[in-house]
């Protein structure tokens, strides 16, 4: 449905000079006609701001449940790509979780928790994130738990 409102779920804009890169991962890989825009789009972030959003992480930081793409080649090559053109913050989503991590020196989040779904069992309850983002960079990134 939201691709018939609203077109395919991969697309970029900028807000302030912020970039924002959103990145249809849903069936755990990238549709590769993406890859061509995505390459113009990490050119066009380079001294901007930038921030890649995706549903699945291209890795599960703790690889609990694997929950990352099908291809490690191609979370290896992407995650190369957003670390080569400077992308700023990665979220990510999918895992409903949280966890903080850095993968070759990309700041990343994964925050899954605004669900109904509790992960009690790992110590993570509803939650969300804001961003505190200007065009000299991310200043802050709060996780903001909901009782």
């Amino acid at each position: 449905a939201f691709t018939r409102v609203w077109g395919r779920a991969s697309f970029r804009f900028v807000v302030d000079g912020v970039q924002l890169t959103f990145l249809d991962s849903s069936a755990a890989s990238i549709d590769a006609l993406v890859y061509d825009e995505l390459s113009r789009w990490l050119h066009e972030g380079v001294g901007r701001v930038h921030v890649v959003i995706t549903h699945v992480p291209p890795l599960d930081p703790r690889g609990e449940r694997n929950l990352g793409f099908a291809s490690r080649d191609e979370a290896a090559s992407l995650l190369s790509s957003l670390a080569r053109h400077g992308v700023d913050l990665a979220l990510h989503g999918h895992i409903h979780s949280y966890v903080a991590f850095t993968t070759m020196g990309v700041v990343s989040y994964i925050s899954g928790g605004a669900s109904d779904s509790r992960e009690s069992f790992v110590g993570v309850e509803r939650h969300y994130l804001t961003v505190d983002v200007n065009t000299n960079g991310i200043q802050r990134v709060s996780r903001v738990d909901v009782p």
